[in-house]
């Protein structure tokens, strides 16, 4: 059979009202095995650097749009340098807990 169904994930921006997904080249989205991978290509590995993606501490994406929601985003949430993981989305529970803890 020459088409093939088959499941993969993509890089989509979380920045709340925008779900604009990644592609490389403006042609095509980028379809992915794993969501490391998608999220290592959408994030380091863009053809155009202008299109890359930012991943936020939280393990959300927020894409190169320039707006408010955006732009706060990427300045209050920005990843560490060389962080290159998806990480939990914590409920209000956990985070009140490790706020505790810590």
């Amino acid at each position: 059979m020459p088409a093939q169904l088959r499941a993969c994930y993509v890089a989509v921006c979380d920045v709340p009202g925008c779900g604009y997904e990644y592609d490389e080249n403006a042609e095509f989205v980028g379809y992915y095995d794993t969501p490391e991978e998608a999220v290592e290509h959408a994030t380091e590995e863009a053809w155009d650097p202008s299109e890359r993606f930012t991943l936020l501490r939280d393990g959300r994406l927020a894409c190169p749009k320039q707006d408010a929601a955006h732009d706060t985003a990427r300045r209050v949430l920005a990843a560490l340098p060389g962080q290159l993981a998806i990480a939990p989305v914590l409920d209000n529970d956990q985070r009140r807990s490790d706020h505790l803890i810590s």
